[in-house]
């Protein structure tokens, strides 16, 4: 507005030149979203995927069923000597962590116990039961490793320590790995 005059000035804009900007930042946001719609819809998919091959039974126990094999983890699962390699120490109680794995290369297990035994003695009894193959035994201020091989295609390892919890428990792992 001239401030003599009294008069607007306005400045003509063709028509197709009118909202340049406001046309560009709504066609970003429209490819953004379509985007953030197609990542969603690939994660939804893959979600989906694992939900169908996650088993979960009244147990607990978890079954994850994939191409290249199976794993199954829970507290309920009772594991026999076979499927360690070695005996369960005796008046051992299962305990949480354990979990049994196969492909099509071998098979793994893991299980964990604790006995009221003292963490020497759990060491004395399974250097006895290994005593036939290939040995060794790693001795720490946290516990003992016993490792030993059954066969070129077969190991064992235990692990065995104290709790920690200052309840005098004994905990032991024990780990059977089997190529095929």
């Amino acid at each position: 507005m001239n401030k003599n005059s009294g008069t607007t000035i306005q400045a003509y804009v063709p028509a197709g030149e009118r909202g340049g900007a406001g046309k560009v930042i709504l066609i970003v946001l429209a490819v953004i979203f379509a985007l953030v719609l197609l990542v969603a819809g690939i994660v939804g998919y893959f979600v989906w995927r694992v939900a169908k091959a996650v088993h979960t039974d009244k147990n607990g126990q978890m079954t994850l069923s994939t191409p290249g094999g199976n794993f199954a983890a829970g507290t309920g699962k009772v594991y026999t000597a076979d499927q360690l390699g070695v005996d369960p120490y005796p008046g051992a109680s299962s305990s949480t962590g354990g979990f049994d794995m196969s492909t099509d290369k071998g098979t793994m297990v893991t299980a964990v116990f604790e006995t009221s035994d003292p963490a020497s003695q759990v060491v004395d009894y399974y250097k006895g039961k290994t005593g036939l193959g290939e040995r060794s035994v790693m001795d720490s201020d946290n516990g003992s490793v016993i490792s030993f091989k059954k066969s070129d295609k077969e190991v064992v390892i235990i692990t065995v320590k104290s709790n920690g919890a200052g309840d005098g428990k004994t905990q032991i792992s024990i780990m059977h790995s089997k190529d095929k």
